[in-house]
């Protein structure tokens, strides 16, 4: 949950620039982003069984923080 949380942190505060400089529009572009990121939380949640080794844990956390990283020099 808290590399979610942290892409959540993330997309608010560049979605808080970006509506700055864009406008309303920014607004509109969160459904898009609440079905997308939904359908993979959900669809994460369905293969929870598959998820139970401590090896796939800690893979999927490394890559969830690479991508945080990723993000945050994106905003940078």
């Amino acid at each position: 949950n808290t590399t979610l949380f942290s892409k959540t942190v993330l997309d608010t505060v560049s979605s808080l620039m970006l509506s700055s400089t864009f406008g309303i529009g920014v607004i509109f572009s969160a459904v898009p982003v609440l079905l997308y990121q939904g359908g993979i939380a959900l669809g994460a949640s369905s293969l929870t069984y598959l998820m139970t080794s401590p090896n796939a844990i800690a893979d999927i956390s490394a890559v969830g923080g690479i991508l945080i990283i990723g993000i945050g020099l994106n905003i940078l």
